[in-house]
């Protein structure tokens, strides 16, 4: 999936790009520096399925420990 593909998924569903899911987008671009776009496709999948996650139960992983709630929280 492209990066356009990815942004547009995260709009329709209106997620939330939570520090987790942006530490896996710099994992994403650091994949495909180096050619390991099988990698990259999947950390991109894994950030979505953890922004829906997040969406549903109301905040964030790493937000939780600082109690920030997630914006668009369906909680």
């Amino acid at each position: 999936m492209s990066g356009m593909e990815y942004k547009q998924i995260l709009q329709e569903n209106e997620l939330y790009r939570s520090e987790l899911v942006q530490l896996l987008e710099q994992q994403v671009k650091i994949l495909q520096e180096n050619q390991m776009y099988d990698e990259a496709e999947e950390a991109k999948w894994l950030a979505i399925g953890i922004a829906e996650d997040e969406k549903k139960q109301g905040y964030g992983y790493l937000e939780n420990a600082r109690y920030q709630p997630v914006k668009g929280a369906i909680a």
